[in-house]
């Protein structure tokens, strides 16, 4: 990424407002696409483990304070939260080689540092609701919702300091 912004743009013009621009393979995104790659099998496999165990019978999705299960769903649902983090997984890590068109910063990219922000955003954004999808596989979801709200926090927090790093770059 250390090479001229114009390399990476379809036309040379740099009055262009959103130039279309194609990464190429690092060492850091082949990096994040293992750690993402490890968490998904992560997910599918507690998600294959929890409908085995569970003969098709309802799982407890939550928990009342003496720890007795009051809420039941169908194991089935885990495969919804398991196909949206994949498919989101699948977004982003594309998102991450074309940013100027697929990330949408509401700014005129101007430099390099602007699309490598853009580019650790996707990466880091991936990890975190990949972690949640876990979380609500591994877990009862009553007993989560302290975790799932610092979730969010930290999902929305990364995308502000995101915004205005973009901002400033400048």
């Amino acid at each position: 990424m250390n090479t001229n912004f114009n390399h990476f743009c379809d036309s040379s013009n740099d009055e262009q407002e959103y130039p279309k621009i194609r990464l190429q393979r690092t060492l850091t995104n082949t990096f994040f696409e293992i750690i993402i790659g490890l968490l998904l099998l992560i997910l599918w496999g507690g998600i294959v483990y929890k409908l085995a165990i569970s003969n098709g019978e309802p799982i407890p999705t939550h928990i009342d304070f003496s720890g007795k299960a009051d809420s039941f769903e169908s194991p089935y649902w885990l495969l919804l939260v398991g196909g949206f983090c994949t498919a989101l997984a699948v977004f982003y890590m594309y998102a991450a080689y074309h940013p100027t068109y697929l990330i949408d910063a509401r700014l005129r990219i101007t430099n390099m540092l602007q699309i490598k922000i853009l580019v650790y955003w996707a990466y880091i954004i991936t990890i975190e609701l990949v972690s949640v999808g876990i979380s609500l596989v591994f877990f009862c979801l009553g007993s989560l919702t302290l975790f799932l709200k610092i979730m969010v926090f930290v999902i929305i927090l990364t995308s502000l300091v995101t915004i205005i790093a973009v901002r400033m770059a400048k």
